[in-house]
């Protein structure tokens, strides 16, 4: 089994809704993922949502999206807990990860 390293980390910036589980509904996906969570900063808060910088470990340059040149660009909650995604790229993607039910 691999193991997390801070070789391989990356730090989020995350909007979430300000509501009870909204943090950790991000961290379990994290976990799912075999990653560790780092430094966790409150960056601003605006009206009902928080802006986050997030630290995630991971076990290798798969996981940090580095394998298919690309990065996080943004990070934010939908509706019923999902998570969207955008990658910072020409041929950006947009992912949705959603709570298992």
């Amino acid at each position: 089994m691999a193991h997390v390293s801070p070789s391989f980390s990356a730090t989020l910036r995350v909007a979430l809704e300000d509501k009870p589980g909204s943090f950790a509904r991000l961290a379990g996906a994290i976990g799912e993922a075999a990653g560790s969570l780092g430094a966790i900063d409150l960056v601003r808060v605006e009206g009902s949502t928080k802006i986050r910088d997030v630290t995630v470990s991971a076990t290798g340059e798969e996981h940090l999206l580095l394998d298919r040149g690309q990065r996080v660009r943004d990070v934010r909650q939908g509706a019923h807990g999902a998570l969207y995604i955008v990658t910072d790229e020409q041929n950006g993607e947009l992912w949705k990860l959603a709570p298992r039910r």
